[in-house]
């Protein structure tokens, strides 16, 4: 099957770009990813559907100024964790949200996640004891300038499924602009 989503509201020009997806159990779909209203604004969503892309529910999950939905994963209780990333345009800081829902999308709790600078987005994934584990670049090291120098690190935190930090641990040396893509 194929299916399309958007929204066409005069005078607003939107696009959606989804960035991860998850089958989950029963084979429904679950979408993270952000919409940008009028090239202004960025807005990170989350979009449930059933087996044959039709669409259960959607919600969404505004930072200011631009918020990008980067991962989500089902977590043992049957709700969601996700990863959104909260930028500025040509700032030197970026923030990671790690943000807990229920089985409906609904926010049951979030937390800040890395440090005082352009952190790398965050990717995430359930652990053996029903917590969840992301992996980011933590950066607290910038040099300012017409392009940024950004030194970053390996970053790991853990987290149960209530919102209480486990740890949070760094490795490595700091090296110019190495960035995270994933976690397994």
């Amino acid at each position: 099957w194929t299916k399309t989503t958007g929204d066409q509201v005069s005078p607003n020009d939107t696009n959606y770009q989804f960035r991860h997806f998850e089958i989950l159990p029963d084979k429904q779909l679950i979408i993270i990813g952000n919409i940008v209203i009028s090239g202004e604004k960025g807005i990170a969503f989350l979009i449930k559907t059933d087996t044959l892309g039709n669409e259960q529910w959607r919600q969404y999950y505004p930072f200011w100024p631009h918020s990008k939905g980067i991962n989500v994963i089902q977590t043992p209780d049957g709700g969601f964790a996700l990863s959104v990333y909260n930028w500025e345009f040509q700032s030197v800081i970026a923030d990671n949200y790690l943000i807990k829902t229920d089985s409906l999308g609904n926010k049951q709790w979030q937390r800040k996640i890395g440090g005082p600078y352009h952190d790398g987005k965050l990717f995430l994934m359930n652990s053996a004891d029903s917590s969840i584990i992301g992996a980011y670049s933590f950066c607290d090291s910038v040099t300012e300038g017409s392009y940024p120098d950004y030194y970053t690190r390996e970053s790991l935190v853990k987290y149960d499924l209530y919102g209480n930090l486990i740890w949070d641990k760094k490795y490595g040396e700091y090296e110019f602009m190495k960035w995270l893509k994933s976690i397994n």
